[in-house]
Order: C-alpha cells, then structure tokens, then sequence
C-alpha cells in the first residue's frame, strides 16, 4: 500500500528504479536536477527537462498512450558525486499560478508502476513552478523527501538557485508604425508624413514714418532747494 507523506516527511526507498509523476489540474512540465552535496549542479547537463530529456541515470519523459508524463531514475546510474535528485513541476508564464486551482499530487512508482508514496502539495499560492520530490542518499542508501518548495518566478527562478545558468532574453523591439509614431517629427514641429510648414513671413513694414523720439524734458527755471 502506497505511504501518503506530507510536506517535510520521508521514507526510505527499496527499489532502485523509479518512476515519479506530478498529477496537475492543467497542463505542466516535469524536470529533474542533480545535485552535489553542495546543492549546486555539476554542469548544465545535470538540468534535465524538456529540452534536454536525459541525464545520468535521469530522463525527462512525454505522456504516452495511457501513461502520464513522468521522470524516470534509475539509482544505480546516478554519478556517485551526485547526493541528490530533485524532481520539479512547473508552468508557463502564460498559465494560471499552481494557488488557483487544485493542489497537484505528486507520485512514485517502481518500474512495475506500483505506487509507493504520494504527496499532495498544498499550501501554494503564485508559485509557478514546485519541488515535488527529493530523491537523496543517506547512509549508503536512497531515500525520498515531500518537498513542496515553491517558487513565484517559475522555473528559471528554481533552476537558478541550483546553479544553473539561465539564459535572458532581451525583450522584442516593439515596432512603430506610422499612424502611431509621434505626431511631431522630430525638428519641424510639423505632424509625422507631413512637410514642414513653411517659415512663417516676417511682419510688414508700417506705413508711418518712426515717431521723432521724445524731447527731453525743459529744465526747471529755479534751483532745487538745498537742505539746511
């Protein structure tokens, strides 16, 4: 009978070959990192996802024909510097937060299918991409732990975290049209796909003659008063 773990617990693992699987209300994806004991993975090639579907003894792998998406592990394959597998669940930019709807319900399973642990991962919110698993060594063995780690920028936010180097893209120049370029174009103070106006005339010339400037007033005939 398949143990229902909760956020924090683990158990021990009998089997070597695993199948994990995250049962979302939506469409999501599956990835996997492997890690040092340091958290940190080795190189690039430890982010295994859609992109790049196989690891070392870790592989990304499609829904098929009454078989969900799923991370496949084989344990024995696992390089011995690697200490732990995380396996992750994770949307888009473009789809609803893992909060707004039910809680996914992550899964393992031997390689025959038969369940042994599930977890079901509350508690979310604007998370968009979780930790579901960690598939860890412990004295000489394997063992698992519900995780339920979530983070809010996505994936690139948790592969990030582990090392991983995240490619940004710059955001795509938005083109300016000609209806919705700026109504002045630049220097002429005239509407854009129009001329300039012409220069504006000069003022004509007045009919009159200058008035003769004013004359300067007559000098007082007696002498200002002098102070005492």
């Amino acid at each position: 009978m398949a143990q229902v773990l909760v956020k924090g617990q683990n158990a021990p693992l009998t089997v070597a070959r695993l199948r994990v699987t995250v049962e979302t209300p939506g469409p999501a994806d599956l990835s996997a990192l492997l890690l040092t004991d340091s958290g940190r993975v080795r190189t690039d090639a430890d982010f295994v996802f859609y992109n790049q579907p196989d690891g070392p003894g870790v592989s990304c792998r499609p829904a098929a024909a009454g078989r969900p998406a799923c991370v496949e592990v084989d344990l024995a394959a696992v390089p011995a510097e690697v200490g732990k597998v995380l396996v992750a669940v994770s949307v888009d930019g473009s789809a609803p937060a893992f909060g707004a709807g039910p809680a996914p319900v992550a899964g393992i399973a031997g390689a025959d299918g038969a369940v042994m642990a599930t977890f079901v991962v509350t508690g979310l919110d604007t998370e968009r991409a979780v930790i579901a698993w960690e598939i860890y060594r412990r004295a000489g063995g394997w063992k698992i732990r519900a995780v339920g780690q979530g983070y809010a920028g996505g994936l690139a936010e948790l592969v990030a975290v582990c090392g991983v180097e995240v490619d940004e893209e710059p955001a795509p120049a938005v083109p300016v049209s000609a209806t919705t370029a700026s109504p002045v174009a630049a220097g002429t103070g005239a509407p854009a796909g129009q001329p300039p106006a012409p220069p504006a005339q000069p003022p004509a010339p007045s009919a009159q003659p200058p008035a003769p400037p004013a004359q300067p007033p007559t000098p007082s005939a007696r002498p200002a008063a002098v102070p005492a």
